[in-house]
């Protein structure tokens, strides 16, 4: 699985492979890739609704919230798709 973070006003994007789609693997990479773009105490991060980040968001408990760090699920996710997309045409293979 590859996580994707992309903040909103700078465009500047972060990335992680993960080896498992497990929930304390996926917190870690949120955490990791937050990390060089996180500006407050307080981090908001919209996401989509994978079965893993459903059960992150709704665990008040778990180790997100506990450093200030609320997912948001949307149905659609454009901004990153977009990016993603801009990121995949730029690319070319040798």
């Amino acid at each position: 699985m590859i996580l994707v973070m992309m903040d909103l006003v700078t465009h500047y994007v972060t990335t992680a492979f993960l080896q498992a789609e497990t929930k304390q693997a996926i917190a870690e990479a949120i955490t990791a890739t937050s990390t060089p773009i996180r500006l407050s105490s307080n981090l908001f991060i919209r996401t989509d609704r994978a079965p893993a980040l459903q059960s992150l968001a709704k665990d008040t408990s778990g180790p997100l919230t506990s450093i200030g760090i609320t997912l948001q699920m949307l149905n659609d996710n454009c901004h990153l798709d977009r990016a993603i997309q801009k990121a995949s045409s730029s690319r070319t293979l040798n």
